[in-house]
């Protein structure tokens, strides 16, 4: 998909994580962007001032752009928020970040097996 997987840190970099955990918390419960950035903050994303907040803000953009969420104003909060609902198209990618996510664990795990063969002698 365009824009999520290549370029500044492609898969595994830390834009990609975002947009997989953007998506994801996504998935979960349409949010408003500032309850995104909370729950990646929890998630330990280190999300603390304006210019983090502003990569979260572009990733949610090129997540819409790329037709895998929509937004819409909730006018019944004060001040109105732009709520995030993922597509069918994005619950399809999702499932791709995820069988990616699993290919890396089993390298992730052959690794650390490695290692500690290494360790052991």
């Amino acid at each position: 998909m365009p824009g999520l997987r290549g370029g500044r840190g492609g898969f595994g970099g830390i834009g990609w994580w975002l947009s997989a955990y953007s998506l994801l918390l996504i998935a979960e419960k349409p949010r408003h962007g500032y309850e995104i950035a909370s729950e990646l903050r929890n998630l330990g994303f280190p999300i603390l001032g304006v210019g983090q907040m502003g990569a979260v803000y572009r990733t949610l953009t090129s997540l819409e752009a790329s037709g895998f969420i929509i937004s819409e104003w909730d006018t019944t909060s004060s001040p109105p928020r732009k709520v995030y609902k993922i597509t069918r198209i994005g619950r399809e990618y999702l499932e791709e970040m995820k069988m990616e996510i699993l290919s890396l664990k089993k390298m992730i795990d052959k690794f650390v097996e490695k290692f500690e063969r290494i360790g052991a002698d």
